[in-house]
């Protein structure tokens, strides 16, 4: 389901792309939960939803999956916290990727 999501995303169907993510995080599959919940979290960021953006980012970051994935999602979170004027958040995020293994 993963694919079709960012499918209906990339052709602008963002209501269509939330839905596809939600059912795809609702699997628990290895890798699969990190990249869909990261995903739906960026589209949360664009909408302007911080909070459902941060909670989408906390469960990126717990869930099962490659190092490397987990490690970008604290970046971007970071970023994105940076980006808020939440500097002090940021810096805990950024020093969390130093710690992912």
């Amino acid at each position: 389901m993963l694919p079709l999501a960012l499918l209906e995303w990339d052709a602008g169907n963002a209501e269509e792309a939330r839905d596809l993510f939600k059912q795809t995080i609702e699997t628990g599959q290895w890798g699969i939960v990190l990249a869909a919940s990261w995903n739906l979290a960026v589209i949360e960021v664009g909408a302007g939803d911080l909070e459902e953006a941060r909670r989408l980012l906390q469960q990126a970051a717990e869930a099962d999956g490659p190092s490397k994935q987990r490690a970008d999602v604290l970046m971007y979170w970071a970023d994105v916290e940076r980006d808020a004027g939440n500097h002090e958040r940021a810096r805990e995020l950024y020093e969390q990727v130093l710690h992912v293994k």
